[in-house]
């Protein structure tokens, strides 16, 4: 079951998950009409997708949507009730996904959740999508490349079609939430610290796009990673690219109006903001280029995963995370930069069009 299946990664999310023989979608929302739609388009070519009405903010209109299914994947604008859906899945003994941002409402919801989740085996994973979602899945790659991995930042360049996608006040909205707990941290040498200026990396995306350097934003999927990778020594995460006037101009004054809790006007100046420079050609692109050991060696190894469409990466992503969790379940409370099995996760992305340039893992 997909809530807010009807929206830009919603929509791609119920389509991938459609594609496969044996997974029936339903489509569901507070918009039944906008449900039933999209569900008798995606019904075409003998895909099973059916839908219904639900009110995410309401745990029992959830509890009596999802009886009977395997899973609630949670693509909808809904962090002000994050954890009315997850209510509902350990009432009903269902699995849960999101591919929410990250979000100290979300992370508290989580936490609150964890011993019930645990104590009934049932799968509950967070933080899917592109980001947060594959950047610890890619710095977990890389470890089964190296002997020991030392050196992994992940990059992240977004040049979005923002006006053609009509991104929603909603969605807008969650951006502002995200830049309001953002911590601009990376980790070095044991510890998260913020970068001076200098220290922000610089990566290169594909012609025709330039080098830009990355404003770090500190992922918790990342830092949960770095206490099992003792012998990781610099990892962050880090974004840009939206040109000088977003990067430089919207971003900062968004980041401020969020920090003075306006945050509701953060949201519409970078909805605003973001429509009128988005200018093409467009491009996301996640970019790593990982340092370590191989028979005490030195060695680089790069890595690029890349889409001309946000929301399609999103959405393969997302949906290649979820087929491993329909296939093969793990009890807990995870993340997707956790859970995900990275070459199946890659394999699954390929098959969707998107591009993941990766080494193979060490024999």
């Amino acid at each position: 079951m997909v809530l807010g299946g009807y929206g830009r990664a919603g929509r791609l999310v119920s389509r991938y998950l459609a594609d496969e023989p044996d997974v029936e979608v339903v489509v569901v929302g507070r918009n039944d009409s906008m449900a039933q739609a999209v569900a008798i388009d995606l019904s075409r070519g003998g895909r099973r997708v059916t839908s219904g009405c639900v009110d995410a903010g309401e745990e029992g209109s959830v509890r009596r949507a999802i009886k009977g299914a395997r899973l609630l994947v949670v693509a909808s604008s809904t962090l002000r009730v994050v954890g009315t859906p997850m209510d509902a899945c350990l009432a009903e003994g269902v699995d849960y996904f999101d591919l929410q941002i990250e979000s100290h409402r979300k992370e508290a919801a989580r936490e609150e959740r964890r011993a019930a989740i645990e104590a009934q085996g049932l799968c509950f994973v967070t933080d899917g999508g592109f980001h947060p979602g594959l950047p610890a899945v890619l710095v977990r790659h890389a470890a089964t490349v190296f002997d020991d991995l030392v050196q992994a930042d992940v990059g992240s360049f977004l040049r979005v079609d923002w006006q053609g996608l009509g991104t929603s006040e909603g969605t807008a909205t969650e951006f502002a939430e995200e830049l309001l707990d953002m911590r601009m941290e990376a980790f070095r040498d044991g510890v998260w610290r913020r970068l001076s200026f200098l220290e922000w990396p610089i990566f290169a995306p594909r012609a025709p796009f330039k080098g830009f350097r990355g404003v770090p934003m500190r992922l918790a999927e990342l830092v949960e990673l770095c206490d099992s990778f003792r012998p990781l020594q610099k990892t962050g995460f880090f974004i840009g690219g939206s040109g000088w006037v977003a990067d430089w101009l919207m971003f900062p004054l968004a980041y401020g109006l969020a920090k003075a809790g306006l945050v509701g006007a953060a949201g519409r100046w970078l909805r605003f903001g973001l429509t009128a420079s988005a200018r093409p050609p467009f491009r996301c692109e996640l970019l790593m280029d990982a340092v370590g050991t191989i028979r005490g060696e030195s060695s680089t190894c790069k890595y690029r995963i890349a889409c001309e469409d946000a929301y399609a990466l999103t959405a393969a992503s997302a949906a290649g995370c979820v087929l491993q969790m329909l296939r093969q379940p793990k009890a807990g409370l995870w993340r997707q930069g956790s859970f995900a099995d990275p070459e199946r996760l890659f394999a699954s992305m390929r098959q969707r069009g998107i591009l993941v340039e990766a080494p193979s893992p060490r024999s």
